[in-house]
C-alpha cells in the first residue's frame, strides 16, 4: 500500500517484517516540494514519483530517461 506522507514518514513495520521505503520527491525531481511517500516496494515508489512529478510539476516522459530512472530508485531509503 503505498501513503503519501507530507508531515514525515510512516515507521511501521510492513507485514511482511520489513520497515517501508521512502521517497521524497525534493531528492529526485530537484524543486522544492514537501511531498514523500512510503511503500513496501522500490517500484510502487517510482511509479508514484513519475506521477506526481508530471502532474504537480510538468515534467514529461522524456525526462524520465533510464539514468534518471536509475537515480529515483537509488533516492529510495528505508524507515
Amino acid at each position: 500500500m503505498l501513503e503519501n506522507n507530507r508531515s514525515g514518514p510512516v515507521a511501521a513495520v510492513s507485514a511482511s517484517g520489513r520497515a517501508p521505503k521512502v521517497l521524497r520527491c525534493a531528492d529526485v525531481h530537484g524543486v522544492r516540494c514537501d511531498t514523500e511517500w512510503t511503500a513496501p516496494t522500490v517500484r510502487e515508489l517510482v511509479a508514484a514519483a513519475m506521477d506526481h512529478g508530471m502532474a504537480e510539476h510538468g515534467f514529461t516522459a522524456v525526462y524520465y530517461n533510464g539514468p534518471r530512472m536509475t537515480a529515483i530508485r537509488h533516492a529510495v531509503i528505508d524507515s
